[in-house]
């Protein structure tokens, strides 16, 4: 652009403005190939004077625009949203808006928001996460900290409370709440003061204290499970010794929670709360039962019929125990907390925890449960009076006393209240005060307190397991499970496991009252178990996938009985109770395999078993179709976030079967490094059919290779409703990992069928039928070579019903339901029930963000800020 005076105009001749058409007279501009009047020269939407600098601009005419720098940037959309200025170099691209890499800032503080940072957005504000969990976000119901990421969300008749996954599954699982749960009817934003509910580090402190609770007590309870499975099976097949050993890791496990709760309850006191834990009847419920339990061991020699019956005894009383055990979990937790949260003591739960947690990796838990015990016959009863001992007492090495009989032999003092003065005579056997002390007598009684009584007595029953079947124990403990055994019992007239020493006779099923008779010399502690206690989940849809640890266990062997009616004809009930119970490798079997070459096991991702990938990589997602986190594979999930993101409606997915090179790519990427997963850039059909490779190159099925005949045989009963219900019965049966992956893969699957036609022109064309078709090649076969063993037109259809059904089949069969509830009786634990409806489950951005692609495998609502690089023209 040049601007010339008059004297130049001469220079032009008697040339005209090429805006206005008048003839210049003055100084005058030359651009854009005309001549303006200075005045006329101007910005083309301000009109503001634009001689000193402009911006050309061809217009939809065709002909050329000047504009001032800011219009000419807000035309190309390049103009700062806070300050209004060009954005003439890198710049953030959020909320259909644009900014200076300094100007993107929190609405009420001065955070600058940088590449790759989070932020969230209400009502088209940007906000940190501190303010926006001060003004905006939810409060978890079970830690009241701010929600700002996947939720679980329950509706009741008054409000609506959201949950972090982890604290919905605490509270469902134990009926607790990290701190006192005080739900809010309020909607209204405004500035919290609860400075550790929305304090960043305090939230995560919390989050990752949360995860800590649900994955320690979840494995606490699945050792215990798999300590009594075990047990079962080992006692099954006649291996005594190996039974043992499991049953004194059962014994470590609820010695290990019993001392807790002892500590517990000594660190309250020195607060001088007597509020106490609340499990007054449980402990010694639960110490009632296992002895129960370990009397129930002692007839696996019998006849069938007799051992059939102890079989379903034990299964009622294993549902039982897994209550009972879940109560005191609770009792523990719940004081733990209030340690915590009351009396402001900071590591109260962290050291529960790591108790619970050390539990598992006691080597010497099999020795110290029997060496405990003594050399007596009867080291339960009192010195004093020859009675059994159950409640607190007094010990002086390997004897008890009553508390009421801990008197001084000399004048007859109550020693209990002066213990640790009391001296005792091993000459006379008898207690002495401080004041009658004889120069014999020495110190060094210890209290027992009635947690600890109720362990010794359930070292003292496994005792006199082993002594009745005849296991040798060697200084108190056992040898191993490699040493030669001894193991033929005695007849059912020698049966003597009971603490107090059963009264022998008939099998425990004999009477109405499902157990022993006691001796004349038997106190209440051994009298027949206390009626059932009620179930955890009280509701009449409870839902497989919610299972754990003993109640998993317990609607496995359920349901294998409850299929023998149904398919009698093809399986007997002992193979039934195989598959339900998982037994393990025969003695021949272990020989075969110690003696081939070991070798490595398989890592990466892809031909790897299914329960070391969800070990190792293993995520808890909300793809399933419940509200409670699964544990699936990190591959799987990735897939199905990704197939998400993509066309769905894509013909041919999960049909076609993709590029083999790019799969076979992919595949050993993966396998080199199983948590670098990137599929971004494929096309739907390529991950369809890298998910198919997934399931195919498993070692074992999906559905698994036990399991297979089965399937298959609910196909050929004739009737369509029993056909449905023993496929129900057959999907119980189905490993918790397993069950897991097939309900989020089913769940994904219908949703594909739901793009089979979504036009004329548009559609997968893959309904229930074809994916069933697809798929069951990959996840449901038999181990034969012969296609023909597969009886693949039967496999399909049990898929396909699989997929119709999938809602009723992940719930508790009505029958199982009602006999876990019959097993635990009538007293409910308060845990309100909801039903499907009130429970709705939503994975969604709280921040309400727009213009930014938040992909399903980023479920937040903390929008990531894009950085651009303008163009200027």
């Amino acid at each position: 652009m040049t601007v010339r005076d008059e004297e130049s105009n001469s220079a032009i001749g008697s040339s005209t403005c090429s805006r206005c058409g008048q003839p210049i007279d003055g100084q005058f501009v030359r651009a854009i190939g005309g001549h303006f009047h200075l005045d006329c020269f101007r910005c083309q939407d301000c009109q503001q004077v634009v001689a000193e600098k402009f911006f050309p601009h061809t217009g939809p005419d065709g002909l050329t625009q000047v504009f001032c720098e800011k219009d000419y940037f807000r035309r190309l959309d390049l103009l700062c949203a806070k300050c209004g200025g060009a954005l003439r170099g890198a710049h953030i691209n959020a909320l259909n808006r644009k900014y200076h890499l300094e100007h993107f800032t929190c609405s009420v503080c001065p955070t600058v928001f940088r590449q790759h940072d989070s932020y969230y957005e209400q009502d088209g504000n940007v906000y940190c996460q501190l303010h926006y969990s001060q003004l905006f976000a939810a409060k978890c119901g079970g830690c009241r900290t701010a929600v700002l990421r996947s939720f679980v969300e329950t509706n009741k008749a008054e409000w609506t409370e959201k949950w972090h996954p982890e604290c919905y599954m605490i509270y469902k699982l134990w009926n607790v709440t990290l701190v006192a749960n005080k739900p809010s009817t309020s909607t209204t934003p405004a500035l919290s003061n609860d400075k550790e509910g929305t304090d960043i580090a305090a939230q995560q402190a919390i989050a990752e204290k949360a995860g800590r609770i649900l994955h320690v007590l979840s494995a606490f309870e699945e050792s215990s499970a798999e300590c009594i499975s075990d047990m079962l099976i080992r006692f099954s097949h006649e291996e005594f010794r190996e039974g043992v050993f499991q049953a004194a890791t059962f014994v470590s496990h609820i010695a290990t929670l019993f001392a807790v709760i002892d500590d517990i309850e000594m660190r309250l006191l020195t607060f001088r709360d007597a509020t106490g834990l609340h499990h007054a009847k449980e402990p010694k419920q639960l110490t009632k039962k296992i002895v129960h339990f370990f009397s129930l061991l002692s007839y696996v020699q019998d006849n069938a019929d007799t051992r059939q019956e102890a079989t379903k005894e034990m299964i009622s009383l294993v549902t039982s125990l897994a209550h009972t055990l879940k109560i005191l979990i609770r009792a523990a937790l719940t004081g733990a907390l209030k340690l915590e949260n009351a009396h402001n003591e900071k590591t109260a739960v962290v050291t529960f925890l790591d108790r619970l947690a050390a539990c598992e990796w006691q080597d010497d838990a099999q020795g110290k449960t029997l060496s405990e015990c003594g050399p007596d016959a009867n080291p339960d009863l009192c010195v004093a009076c020859g009675e059994p001992v159950e409640e607190e007492c007094l010990k002086y090495g390997y004897r008890r006393w009553h508390s009421r009989c801990f008197r001084c032999a000399a004048c007859d003092l109550n020693l209990r209240p002066v213990y640790e003065e009391a001296t005792y005579d091993a000459v006379t056997g008898k207690f002495y005060c401080a004041n009658h002390a004889s120069p014999s007598s020495s110190r060094g009684i210890e209290r027992v307190t009635q947690l600890e009584q109720y362990v010794f007595l359930l070292r003292c029953a496994l005792k006199r397991l082993c002594m009745l079947l005849h296991i040798q124990i060697d200084s108190g403990s056992l040898q191993g499970p490699n040493s030669p055994i001894s193991s033929s019992p005695v007849g059912p007239d020698g049966r003597s496991i009971g603490v107090s020493m059963l009264n022998n006779g008939q099998p425990p099923f004999a009477n109405v009252s499902n157990s022993l008779p006691p001796s004349a010399g038997s106190k209440s502690l051994y009298l027949p178990p206390a009626g059932r206690q009620s179930s955890l989940r009280n509701s009449g849809t409870s839902s497989l996938l919610d299972l754990s640890g003993l109640d998993h266990w317990a609607v496995r062997q359920l349901a294998a009985q409850a299929l023998y009616p149904l398919m009698g004809d093809q399986f007997t009930l002992d193979e039934l109770m195989d598959v339900a119970s998982g037994r393990k490798q025969s003695m021949w079997g272990r020989m075969v395999e110690a003696i081939r070459k070991p070798s490595k096991s398989k890592e990466g991702t892809f031909g790897v078993p299914l329960e070391v990938l969800v070990d190792k990589y293993g995520v808890a997602t909300e793809l399933g179709p419940r509200p409670g986190q699964l544990q699936i594979p990190m591959f799987l999930d990735a897939c199905i976030r990704t197939l998400h993101m993509l066309d769905l409606g894509v013909e041919g997915i999960f049909r076609k079967n993709g590029n083999i090179r790019h799969l076979k790519t992919i595949s050993d990427e993966l396998d080199k490094d199983p948590r670098s997963i990137n599929l971004a850039g494929n096309h739907p059909v390529q991950i369809a059919a890298l998910l198919k490779k997934f399931f195919r190159d498993m070692p074992e099925p999906l559905l698994t290779f036990k399991l297979h005949r089965l399937f298959v045989a609910t196909q050929k009963l004739p009737d369509p409703g029993r056909r449905k219900q023993a496929l129900h019965y057959v999907c119980c049966l189905l490993p918790k990992p397993n069950l897991d992956v097939l309900s989020v893969l089913v769940f994904f699957l219908r949703e594909v069928s739901e793009h089979r036609e979504l036009n004329e022109d548009h559609g997968n064309k893959m309904g229930l039928d074809n994916l069933a078709t697809v798929m069951t090649p990959n996840i449901l076969y038999s181990k034969s070579k012969n296609a023909v063993d597969d009886e693949s037109p039967l496999a399909i259809e049990a898929i396909r019903m699989i997929l119709q059904y999938q809602d009723e089949l992940w719930q508790m069969p009505p029958d199982i339901s009602e006999r876990m509830k019959a097993d635990n009786g009538s007293q409910p634990i308060n845990i309100p029930t909801r039903r499907d409806s009130e429970l709705g489950k939503r994975t969604e951005s709280l921040s309400h963000t727009r213009n930014v692609v938040v992909t399903p495998s980023n479920i937040g609502h903390g929008d990531v800020a894009h950085i651009e690089d303008a163009h200027r023209r």
